[in-house]
């Protein structure tokens, strides 16, 4: 008899995570993981924080702050001639219309806006460029191990910025999985953000697969984000994946990128519940 039980620590996490990249791992050879640091002086003072992941054939920008657009896109640059031979490309989303303007600015091109709620639309965009402008003047270094000083003032500084613009936090996990007897056969994970949950996993073993688990799985998620009253439940999935599963519970398609993992398009989904 299959059981369903949520938990809050990480007793099952590995066990999901294997399951999934074993499922990856049929379609896209490339799972590299790999995080760089990017960091601009003026005499000495720090006037610029980048922070890159590269993933999947992209870099993510997963964290910054600049003093201004050239301090921005020098930054930028830099990243991106550390990783143009490898990378499709360079992606960013962000909810600050502001911030969003920046990137434009740099040579970003926009991909998508979505709009989550009244108050936010998300904005989506890419970098890909086959010249390099390098400003030999600017004091950049890029490294791939963080430098703690450069990083707490990032981290303050992001602090700052998203309760400015009132950019929420993770509040709480939603984790949930699947036993038969004791033993962990699937599950799904997510995050609370403000008034949204993001599911970040969701597998079944496959020796376990078209018994409706998933469906349990995911609806139980659905569940709690609609007993919260949160305004929409989000995720991303690859073609390979699972996107007419998620259609058939109501999840809509609302943003595409192509060649994520190479050959393959990669999804943004949601479903409002409000």
């Amino acid at each position: 008899m299959i059981t369903y039980r949520r938990y809050n620590n990480n007793e099952y996490n590995d066990t999901i995570t294997g399951f999934l990249r074993a499922h990856n791992a049929k379609f896209s050879d490339n799972r590299t993981f790999h995080k760089t640091h990017v960091y601009q002086l003026d005499d000495n003072k720090l006037v610029g924080a980048l922070t890159v992941t590269f993933f999947w054939d992209w870099l993510s920008v997963s964290a910054v702050c600049y003093r201004d657009v050239s301090v921005l896109r020098q930054m930028i640059l830099h990243a991106w001639q550390a990783y143009q031979d490898k990378a499709i490309g360079m992606k960013i989303y962000t909810t600050v219309k502001a911030r969003f303007d920046d990137f434009l600015k740099v040579g970003f091109k926009q991909t998508g806006a979505v709009k989550l709620t009244d108050f936010y639309t998300d904005y989506h965009g890419d970098f890909m460029s086959e010249s390099i402008e390098i400003d030999e003047d600017r004091n950049v270094i890029i490294t791939d191990e963080a430098i703690p000083a450069y990083e707490e003032l990032l981290k303050k500084q992001n602090e700052s910025f998203r309760k400015k613009h009132k950019i929420h936090d993770l509040k709480e996990s939603f984790n949930m999985a699947a036993l038969d007897a004791d033993t962990c056969i699937g599950g799904i994970q997510g995050e609370v953000y403000g008034n949204m949950l993001y599911l970040s996993r969701l597998v079944v073993d496959p020796a376990y697969r078209n018994r409706s688990i998933g469906r349990k799985l995911t609806q139980a998620a659905l569940d709690f984000a609609q007993d919260a009253g949160f305004d929409f439940v989000s995720l991303g999935t690859c073609e390979f994946q699972a996107r007419g599963f998620y259609e058939k519970l109501g999840f809509k398609v609302v943003h595409t990128r192509d060649e994520s993992p190479r050959g393959y398009k990669t999804y943004t989904m949601i479903k409002w519940l409000k």
